[in-house]
């Protein structure tokens, strides 16, 4: 077979929108005349289906696939492949096709593509859109929790105010296990769901995780109202959801991201978080002034089930399962991804023992444990510090944390655009990118923190805080994208056990901050800032000494087995 041959398709006329030259329908012909049927089941990866079982001078054992046709002009070309399965097939020849001798099958939409946005954007963009109403059904009850429990002033539609009763006898202590009760849940599934998301894919995970959150969101009023055990049991099952959903999103990203335009993909979804804890909390509030409590729950519960229609009509698993996606784009997200062997899925047993065992990969660990420390520190005891130590106002306690909460969103986002930026350079490495982002942005909170424990202005202090904790978020442009770095097809999973641990740190982060501050004394905060700052100091050292970017041999089974034959050649 050379590329002189030609072979003449069933005709078919072609309808085009409009005469745009940028319009191209993407096509699929499988041929096999003994096994048409079989083959029509199999389905396929881009555009329509389109099969013939009389295509002259083609064999039998060869299939044609990606067949193009771009504008008005009817041109197309055609990669010949011959297969001895489905699974396996090797290109023999790309041949060009003559004229515009085409079929279409009955019934076969035209697919439009995306002009404004490559689809990889688009999986992005609805990922910062998932976090962002993942942190809204997070803190929604932290807010209202308060008007539930407590008398609190409310405002008329004609702008008057009236106190309004706790409509709920809880005391402290049970409301703290309430408010756990999302975290022990949280806990569990990390590494499940990492396991699940490599073995079968993170989109239906991802969606149905938030699906199930936006559900039980909507039935917490009528939980809370029926006993506060089954808003305990509601908010533990929801954070057995949630849990799934970071190890999900990197499972996808390990298949869409390229490797060059890792940071920013990994980078804007986590600024979701931060948009969305600010957004919730402020929101909730003005709810629960406004309107009774329930609505908080309504409002956030109604617009997440709009986001999981979105992602499920949207999002596939893979640029190979998107029917709406441009044949350049997937042609660049496949060729740069296809040394990390993300297209398959994971099988058999994930390599626990190289795991557990990598140094590049605990330097993750301990980076991303630090980190856990000292994000919940920040977000659960500095309104504390501030009303306690510097004696501020609750509610402008709250402004300064919102304000934290939007410069971290900020140098996330900036963080990764920059990452990239950088890797565009050839003389500098992805490891030294990942260091230098990490351990600056861990320095920095940890300076911050040192300062803050001995300035006595209030502005000062808050402004250390600011600027440090912002400066810190830098650091998921480093150990956060690193996950994909090192073994890109168990992301999911490592990214389950680091976020596992970081989240036992956040937990025993208020606990110890509770019983070293029990009187409140700026000293006690002075130790607590103190521990908090060696602890980043620890993480960037740690991470900076031991961490890399190279992909580990463990991380591929062809590696893998290439390391195995080399450590017994050199024992031999």
């Amino acid at each position: 077979m050379n590329s002189s041959d030609h072979y003449r398709l069933p005709t078919c006329n072609i309808e085009y929108q409009d005469s745009d030259e940028k319009h191209i329908i993407e096509l699929e012909l499988k041929t096999d005349p003994q096994n048409k049927d079989e083959i029509k089941k199999e389905g396929t990866i881009n555009g329509c289906n389109l099969f013939s079982s009389s295509v002259d001078g083609l064999p039998e054992s060869s299939k044609t696939d990606l067949l193009h046709i771009k504008g008005t002009t009817h041109t197309a070309k055609s990669r010949i492949y011959t297969i001895d399965t489905i699974e396996q097939a090797s290109i023999v020849d790309e041949v060009p096709l003559m004229g515009h001798n085409t079929s279409l099958d009955e019934g076969c939409d035209y697919i439009q593509h995306c002009r404004c946005m490559p689809k990889r954007y688009v999986l992005t963009l609805l990922s910062f859109l998932g976090f962002f109403n993942v942190y809204c059904l997070r803190v929604d009850l932290s807010v209202a929790l308060v008007a539930m429990t407590s008398n609190h002033t409310k405002i008329r539609f004609d702008g008057t105010e009236y106190r309004a009763q706790a409509e709920f006898e809880w005391d402290s202590v049970l409301q703290g296990h309430i408010l756990s009760a999302f975290y022990y849940g949280y806990l569990i599934t990390q590494i499940p769901g990492g396991y699940i998301a490599a073995h079968f894919g993170g989109k239906h995970l991802f969606g149905g995780a938030i699906l199930l959150s936006a559900i039980l969101t909507l039935m917490t009023p009528m939980a809370s109202r029926h006993h506060w055990s089954m808003l305990f049991a509601l908010r533990f099952v929801e954070g057995l959801c949630e849990g799934c959903i970071y190890p999900a999103m990197y499972s996808i990203l390990s298949r869409w991201a390229p490797p060059l335009e890792r940071a920013k993909m990994v980078t804007i979804p986590h600024s979701g978080s931060y948009s969305g804890s600010v957004a919730g909390t402020l929101v909730a509030g003005y709810l629960c002034e406004f309107s009774d409590w329930s609505w908080v729950f309504y409002l956030f519960g109604m617009i997440a089930l709009m986001w999981v229609i979105a992602w499920q009509i949207l999002v596939t698993d893979s640029p190979e399962d998107d029917w709406h996606i441009s044949s350049d784009e997937k042609r660049m997200i496949c060729e740069s991804l296809k040394e990390d062997n993300t297209s398959r899925l994971i099988e058999g047993s994930p390599p626990w023992l190289h795991i557990v065992t990598n140094i590049p990969f605990l330097a993750i660990l301990v980076a991303h444990s630090c980190e856990g420390w000292g994000f919940n520190l920040m977000q659960t005891s500095l309104p504390k510090f501030l009303g306690e130590a510097m004696n501020l106002r609750l509610s402008r306690a709250g402004e300064y944390t919102a304000i934290l909460y939007v410069v971290m969103g900020l140098v996330t986002f900036i963080s990764g655009q920059l990452s990239d930026c950088f890797r565009q350079y050839k003389s500098v490495s992805a490891t030294l990118i990942r260091k230098v982002f990490t351990t600056t942005g861990f320095f920095c909170c940890a300076i911050a923190f040192m300062l803050s424990a001995y300035v006595t202005s209030p502005a000062a202090v808050v402004t250390l805080i600011t600027i440090g904790a912002g400066l810190e978020a830098m650091a998921w442009a480093g150990f956060g994208i690193n996950h994909l770095d090192i073994a890109p097809r168990y992301a999911s999973l490592l990214f389950g056990i680091t976020n596992t641990f970081a989240t036992i740190s956040g937990i025993l982060s208020p606990i110890l901050v509770g019983s070293m501050t029990s009187c409140g004394r700026r000293e006690e905060w002075t130790t607590v800032f103190n521990i908090s700052a060696f602890t980043f100091v620890f993480g960037a050292v740690f991470y900076g000494l031991f961490g890399s970017a190279q992909k580990q041999p463990w991380a591929d089974p062809i590696l893998l087995e290439s390391s195995r034959m080399k450590r017994r050649t050199t024992s031999n």
